[in-house]
């Protein structure tokens, strides 16, 4: 297997986590690896997927805004670079949770209470920039395996001073974020650089990720979702350039 054969397949593994099917793993990877538009006759024989499933493939991501259709003769497809997919993939999990949540919340009337979110398996919408703030602390103090994080300028107040993890890796908006990260504590050589306008943080038992004004948010501790957190921050990090 060669070097490019390998990275289809490791993004392949990525998406499918993040809860595509193995059909739409395929032809997103592949499209988000090449260049321009492929006719779906040739992206069926890429990916080994029959030509008509490939329609309804292509159907499903378009309506998720990650291929673009041309309906020509043939029908052609194309999309976003690799290094545009994790910011896309971001925001198609946070309005997919937030709907769900926000059903649940009509079904159960549920409100956030301060507390709740320490239970073993729980995943809560959350609101306001204070009760984002002191979970934030409190999830962020309540490990210490690995920590990969996504901030800003705005965002820094959200990291508490003097973290201690075994791995960390940051992904910051600017050589500024990062240097006032570390005149908090957080030393690391695993920086990058992106602006995806959003939060996050993820642990080994928790993660959460809010709006870039740290007004709505969602935080969880359910291992699934932890996992999906992980896969998509780190697919964040490992394709935003090092800080030089």
């Amino acid at each position: 297997m060669n070097g490019e054969d390998k990275t289809v397949s490791s993004l392949e593994r990525l998406l499918r986590e993040l809860g595509f099917s193995s059909y739409e793993s395929k032809v997103l990877a592949y499209l988000s690896l090449s260049r321009g538009r492929i006719k779906a006759s040739d992206l069926s024989r890429a990916t080994g997927i029959p030509r008509t499933k490939v329609y309804g493939v292509l159907e499903a991501l378009e309506d998720l805004g990650l291929v673009r259709v041309t309906p020509t003769r043939p029908l052609e497809a194309s999309a976003p670079p690799l290094d545009l997919l994790p910011t896309l993939l971001s925001e198609i999990v946070i309005e997919e949770a937030l709907r769900k949540l926000s059903l649940l919340k009509k079904m159960f009337q549920l409100e956030f209470s301060e507390g709740l979110w320490i239970l073993s398996e729980v995943s809560l919408p959350v609101e306001g920039r204070d009760a984002l703030k002191r979970i934030s602390s409190a999830l962020l103090r309540d490990s210490k395996d690995f920590l990969i994080l996504v901030a800003n300028e705005r965002t820094i107040e959200f990291v508490p001073s003097d973290l201690r993890y075994r791995n960390i890796s940051i992904v910051v908006e600017s050589p500024d974020t990062y240097e006032k990260l570390k005149n908090r504590g957080l030393k690391t050589r695993n920086v990058r650089l992106a602006n995806p306008g959003f939060f996050a943080f993820v642990t080994e038992r928790s993660g959460l990720i809010s709006n870039e004004n740290m007004t709505n948010g969602f935080i969880s501790t359910e291992s699934g979702l932890v996992k999906a957190l992980t896969v998509l921050l780190r697919a964040l990090y490992l394709t935003s350039p090092a800080l030089k």
